[in-house]
């Protein structure tokens, strides 16, 4: 059993991410309806090579500072192309275009 798409705090802000790059947009779409945005009507993906640090406390040590500095978290930290970091972070937009454009 997968633990992943799991959620993750980014500067662009909270979304899920997946393991594996090339992912399938309504895939992805579907879980993140499901597990975080029912109202998402679409996803913007970044395909990131990265680390996860389960237990991390002084975020000084992995470009911290961050909002959490002190407590126990985890954080993501950017590597070099490797086996089993390939990543893809996916973000909810619940913006309807179709709205927008009149239709």
């Amino acid at each position: 059993m997968s633990s992943y798409p799991r959620l993750i705090h980014t500067q662009e802000g909270s979304g899920l991410i997946f393991e594996g790059h090339d992912l399938d947009a309504t895939d992805v779409l579907a879980k993140i309806q499901h597990d975080m945005e029912p109202l998402a009507v679409d996803v913007s993906t970044e395909e990131v090579w990265v680390h996860l640090h389960p237990r991390v406390k002084n975020c000084a040590d992995y470009g911290g500072p961050c909002d959490l500095e002190g407590e126990w978290h985890a954080h993501w930290e950017p590597v070099k192309a490797s086996p089993g970091a390939a990543f893809t972070i996916a973000y909810p937009d619940t913006t309807d275009t179709s709205q927008e454009a009149g239709q």
